[in-house]
């Protein structure tokens, strides 16, 4: 594998991976997908619903696909802060809609963070403090979301629950930074991009994916672009098993996220790639963010083979290239 793409390839912990089993228990791998298919529908159908927490279909899917592959997300999103040095200084971590805990674990694991849980549902925290339990974490305080207007000072996360807001709340916009991950849909990823101007008008740096403070390119260049992130799976043998009885799989992953933090972000000559490479006729593309331009590097089949770079990594600035239209053509 290319070393840049195995750097971008992410697996379950193993001790994630047996509670899961456990809980899963004996449940067939058709009934589970079955369950994860009627829990897809209900989202579609339902954008903004609760939950349904309580019913055994929804535990099913929920711990046997949406969970490991949310906590796979957060994992990469959280390799990514800590590469970028997002200055998280041993803050509280605030999840909002923390469900099954998908989102927290990896940052609470990863950085050592203290845990402050908001969920309405008693059933998806119930499952949550037994999952952290297990991998030893310490017991989270449990807070209102009138308790979050008066914490001094903390991280406030929506992994997968700002999808079914309007828009922030007001007690979010208190927090030292912000973790927002989420689809990657064109509707949430356009309203992660327009929620990125409202940020920095708010005085909030954008610490990644972005390189740079100007204006989003594919907001205001674009009616249809937004910015998600790819990553590759390697998935244990029982996720397969579900995969089977699945129409859609999972070799690689989508979302799209932001960090944010009141603390400005270092600044950086280095360019985040936001598309996957595309070849055409003569030459192969792939959209890059460096400033407000919306661009692609170009490789000219003439000149060689293309180098392959995964979609979502930084780059260092190619030392020769020429600029035509929309095209940074790499000589």
């Amino acid at each position: 594998m290319n070393p840049m793409k195995s750097s971008r390839t992410f697996s379950l912990p193993e001790n994630l991976n047996t509670w899961i089993q456990s809980q899963l228990g004996t449940a067939k791998p058709k009934d589970i997908a079955v369950a994860i298919l009627k829990m897809s529908d209900f989202y579609n159908e339902n954008p903004f619903e609760q939950t349904p927490w309580n019913e055994k279909w929804c535990q099913q899917a929920q711990i046997g696909y949406f969970l490991p592959l949310n906590f796979l997300r957060s994992m990469a999103v959280a390799k990514e802060a800590s590469q970028v040095g997002f200055p998280l200084k041993g803050l509280p971590l605030v999840d909002f809609g923390s469900g099954l805990g998908a989102g927290h674990l990896p940052w609470s694991q990863k950085f050592g963070l203290p845990l402050f849980l908001h969920e309405r549902s008693s059933q998806a925290l119930r499952l949550n403090q037994d999952l952290l339990q297990k991998l030893g974490n310490d017991k989270p305080e449990i807070l209102q979301e009138i308790e979050m207007l008066n914490l001094p000072g903390f991280t406030a996360m929506f992994s997968y629950s700002l999808t079914e807001l309007q828009e922030l709340p007001d007690w979010a916009l208190k927090a030292d930074n912000l973790i927002l991950i989420e689809p990657s849909t064109r509707d949430d990823g356009r309203k992660l991009l327009g929620l990125r101007d409202q940020l920095i008008q708010k005085k909030y740096s954008i610490w990644a994916p972005c390189p740079h403070q100007s204006d989003c390119p594919l907001l205001t260049k674009s009616k249809t672009d937004w910015c998600h992130d790819r990553i590759h799976l390697e998935m244990p043998t029982w996720f397969s098993e579900i995969e089977k009885h699945l129409p859609m799989k999972n070799r690689t992953i989508t979302f799209s996220y932001i960090l944010a933090s009141r603390k400005p972000a270092p600044k950086t000559e280095q360019w985040r790639l936001i598309g996957d490479s595309l070849e055409e006729k003569g030459k192969t593309r792939q959209m890059v963010c460096r400033n407000s331009e919306r661009e692609f590097l170009a490789w000219m089949h003439r000149n060689g083979e293309p180098p392959e770079w995964p979609r979502g990594i930084l780059i260092d600035p190619p030392a020769d290239f020429e600029i035509k239209s929309n095209e940074l053509r790499l000589k």
